[in-house]
């Protein structure tokens, strides 16, 4: 009898603790389904937010991209701080105002500046363009174009049209230029197409007479038979004209700085740079770079020293700033 209870005790305790584990085991069943569907629920957000933060970043990547392709404007009457991308060909080296670095399908590139003004400057006989790159990445940083012309004998070679005004047309130009050659071409150039630019800046130049041409480019004459000449002047311009020398030129002649003087429009802007020298304007600072191996560049050069150099480019810089902002908006 006893063995018959302790038998049933043991079936009832079987039967129970199977029941308890089948529902242990569908438990367990059930958490590891839904283990499995939280792994799947959580693999298709990862999915989702993937796909989400590719959509919104090509999107601000595609707004930023619309967004820097806007030119920036510029103020001409403040301080400017533009970066300069400096490009030389075979006819000029030329300092274009840059702002900041983008990027875009075709990689790095630089967001372009709506300069409105530029200067398109004629260098002394047989100086390097690359002498006046003080003043051409000066200007630039202020938002100017400049454009140093290569040819050392500018006026010789001169051409009706100045070819930067075909290829910049929204740009508005001053013309400048230094000494017997770029001075003498920059003169010339202001006087035949006075319209067409802002003013000019020269830098202890001369003025010259040149040839007049007939339609085929020969020299035309006179009845007597003598090539008929044109001097090339300011006088009776209205042209704002900024005319700069130095007080210790060398190479210049009193008669030649009064011819000069003589040249300009009576309203012209004068400045006479103290220690200045002839080809100071440019910045050689060997004996060895001198342009032309003649006793009075020799002079000229030994009457400054290296301190008196950069103190007259830095005036030039200051004063072609003064008198390009006071005529740019």
């Amino acid at each position: 009898m006893l063995a018959c209870k302790i038998c049933s005790k043991i079936l009832e305790f079987q039967a129970k603790t199977q029941g308890k584990f089948r529902i242990f085991s569908q438990s367990v069943a059930s958490d590891a389904a839904n283990r499995q569907r939280e792994v799947r629920m959580k693999n298709k957000l990862s999915i989702i937010s993937a796909i989400l933060v590719l959509v919104l970043s090509a999107t601000f990547l595609f707004a930023c991209a619309q967004k820097d392709d806007a030119p920036v404007a510029v103020d001409y009457k403040q301080d400017n701080s533009f970066a300069v991308n400096t490009v030389e060909d075979d006819s000029a080296l030329v300092f274009e105002p840059i702002a900041d670095l983008v990027y875009g399908e075709n990689g790095k590139s630089y967001k372009k500046v709506a300069y409105r003004y530029g200067v398109v400057f004629y260098t002394g006989l047989n100086i390097n363009a690359s002498e006046y790159s003080y003043l051409g990445n000066a200007l630039a940083k202020q938002g100017y174009l400049v454009i140093i012309k290569k040819d050392k004998t500018s006026f010789y070679n001169y051409t009706a049209t100045e070819e930067a005004f075909n290829k910049y047309p929204t740009v508005k130009f001053f013309i400048g230029g230094h000494s017997s050659e770029g001075g003498a071409t920059a003169i010339r150039r202001a006087s035949e197409h006075e319209q067409l630019i802002v003013g000019a800046l020269l830098f202890s130049p001369v003025s010259r007479q040149h040839k007049v041409l007939d339609e085929n480019g020969n020299p035309q004459k006179d009845e007597n038979g003598i090539e008929i000449q044109i001097a090339d002047t300011l006088a009776n311009s209205s042209l704002p004209t900024l005319l700069l020398l130095g007080d210790s030129d060398k190479v210049l002649t009193e008669s030649q700085i009064a011819d000069t003087l003589s040249k300009m429009p009576s309203s012209h802007t004068k400045q006479v740079i103290e220690g200045g020298t002839h080809i100071g304007f440019a910045s050689i600072d060997s004996v060895d770079d001198i342009p032309i191996k003649l006793p009075n560049y020799q002079a000229d050069f030994e009457a400054s020293d290296n301190i008196q150099k950069e103190n007259q480019r830095a005036l030039t810089i200051q004063y072609s700033l003064e008198f390009m902002k006071n005529l740019t908006k």
